[in-house]
Order: C-alpha cells, then structure tokens, then sequence
C-alpha cells in the first residue's frame, strides 16, 4: 500500500518532474564549474538534491492542500502513518534518482572537474537530506503547507 501512495506523488508531480530531472543533470556541472573548488563535487550535488526535493515535496503539498487531497486520503484505508511514510520514501526515490542522474552529469562533465562521490560523501548528503526533511515533514503534517509556506519566509 506505501508504493500505492508514492506512485500518487510521482503522479501529483508529473508535471514538474521532468524539469527537475533534467535539472538534476545540468545543474551540478554548472555549479561546479562556477564554484572553482577542486572538489566541490559533493557540495554541488548536496545542493542539487536538496533544491530539487524541496521544490518537488512543497509542490505535492500545494497539490494536496489545494484539493483537499489530506483529507480525502483520511476516508481510504491508508492510515496517517502510511501516508506520512510514504513521504519518507518518495524523498529516497527522489534522492535516489537524482544520485544516478549525478553519476551520469559526471560522466558527462568529467572535464569541468565534477567526480564521482564516495560512499561516505552519498551517506553524508543523505543524513543532512533525512534531518531536513525529518523536520520539515512533521511541521507540514502538524500546521499544514500554508502556515509553514508562511513561517519559513
């Protein structure tokens, strides 16, 4: 039932997607190349996820809280701990994503300087991601897209 509720935000952010995925492969060629660090591979990739899942997991919650969508999804069988996992897991299968499209942009922009990460740098993006967002959900559940659209401003 969680794939059910991830394959709902894919849907809900189709129109997005494509963009952001793209934008997932040229933007850490171009932040590299105008940082000038002689790794900054990590923290352009750091930053690329990040905007990426944000932009993604707000533009879900504006779907939802425009149709009510929180709502209607308390009359289904899917329980809040359900939903609300699976906002944990659309977030991996975006870092996911965004970690593969990553290693192709450095395949491509191998001469701009952009590496592949080690393990620990991946770990390391994804420990900061899972405390971003293991704030940011439970803020959104509890006030909801508009009050925390407001508080974060």
């Amino acid at each position: 039932m969680l794939l059910h509720l991830v394959k709902k935000d894919l849907i809900l952010a189709k129109k997005y997607l494509l963009v952001m995925l793209i934008f997932a492969i040229v933007a850490p060629i171009f932040i590299n190349s105008k940082l000038g660090l002689s790794n900054g591979s990590f923290i352009s990739f750091l930053i690329t996820v990040l905007f990426v899942e944000y932009i993604l997991f707000n533009m879900i919650s504006l779907q939802e809280d425009k149709y009510k969508g929180s709502a209607l999804l308390c009359i289904t069988p899917h329980t809040r701990n359900g939903v609300i996992k699976a906002k944990y897991v659309f977030i991996l299968v975006i870092f996911i994503a965004c970690f593969l499209l990553y290693n192709l942009a450095a395949a491509i922009g191998a001469s701009y300087g952009l590496t592949r990460l080690s393990i620990y740098s991946v770990g390391v993006a994804l420990l900061i991601i899972s405390v971003f967002f293991s704030i940011l959900i439970p803020v959104q559940t509890k006030f909801g897209y508009e009050k925390t659209k407001y508080q974060a401003c």
